[in-house]
């Protein structure tokens, strides 16, 4: 990640952090455990039940989350262009946030910059263009609903 913070803008959902999953099927009241069948991937030949830290340092959510995608997608195809979507993250390399977006919905300002924002195009642009559809065929291949209300367009900090 970059020194700099930056401002970012996508269409989609936030999915919550490290420390707490902003999704309705956590396994937990608080944490990342899920129940859904892709999380954790854990391989070992001797059936060995990983630690939470052997899961944590060997398979991030990020990781699952994108393997869940690649292999939900047809053999050759990129997940990214087979659904649409893509894996940002918020914050900084401590503390990261994951919000799964619309491809092509992303802007972004440096810390000094500033972005100009047109309300009827980030009303129009989402239902033209289908982004709706696309994450929501992201959310059935990954078996999960985040808690957020719907997508929307969220703003984010990052340090990249």
């Amino acid at each position: 990640m970059g020194s700099d913070p930056r401002a970012h803008l996508a269409y989609g959902y936030y999915l919550g952090d490290d420390n707490q999953l902003e999704v309705r099927e956590r396994a937990r009241e608080f944490g990342t455990d899920l129940n859904v069948d892709w999380y954790p991937i854990v391989a070992d030949a001797e059936d060995h039940i990983p630690t939470d830290d052997e899961i944590a340092d060997n398979y991030s959510f990020a990781e699952q989350l994108t393997e869940r995608l690649a292999t939900t997608s047809p053999a050759g195809t990129d997940w990214r262009e087979h659904y649409g979507v893509e894996l940002r993250q918020s914050g900084a390399e401590d503390s990261e946030g994951y919000l799964l977006v619309v491809a092509g919905s992303h802007r972004s300002v440096e810390w000094s910059e500033t972005m100009a924002l047109d309300p009827f195009l980030l009303q129009r642009e989402p239902i033209d263009e289908g982004w709706d559809g696309k994450l929501e065929a992201a959310l059935t291949a990954l078996g999960i609903t985040p808690t957020q209300g719907g997508p929307c367009w969220l703003v984010y900090p990052s340090y990249g």
